[in-house]
């Protein structure tokens, strides 16, 4: 159960922080990192993507722009559910215990989740209407303003 707290309090406090690229100094988390990449699949990663857009979808700060399904919801969370089981008690199960036991939890896990994060990031901005939408602000941005900055 600690686990599960720590990979929720390292993907939901801190996905964008630049201290999730950071590795431990043995390279420990760099090797679960490494690992987790390796181990999985765009379908993987989509898991991922899902059970994260779920999560931040549920905060009530973007409820006017996103509605959430809860039986998609309840999906997601079975899927990455089992994902974060098979991660880390089969195919990264070395790395991960030995991680788990000489370090703090979040600090072991942020890494190898950062990486899992942006691959996952990776595989959605990967279609065409997607990235197309993310797009869509350019239109609000004052380009005169954008162009005094490289004055």
């Amino acid at each position: 159960m600690r686990l599960i707290f720590g990979i929720c309090a390292v993907l939901l406090a801190g996905a964008s922080s630049t201290a999730m690229a950071q590795t431990t100094a043995d390279g420990g988390s760099e090797a679960l990192s490494r690992c987790l990449a390796m181990k999985t699949s765009g379908a993987d990663r989509l898991v991922v993507a899902r059970w994260f857009a779920g999560a931040l979808a549920s905060s009530s700060e973007v409820a006017d722009v996103v509605k959430v399904n809860p039986a998609a919801k309840d999906a997601a969370d079975r899927a990455f559910g089992a994902l974060v089981t098979r991660l880390f008690a089969v195919d990264c199960a070395d790395v991960a215990a030995a991680l788990i036991k000489n370090h703090d939890l979040s600090a072991a896990v942020k890494p190898g989740f950062a990486t899992l994060g942006m691959l996952a990031v990776q595989e959605l901005t990967g279609d065409p209407a997607a990235s197309a939408e993310m797009g869509k602000f350019g239109k609000y941005v004052d380009d005169e303003k954008m162009k005094k900055l490289g004055q």
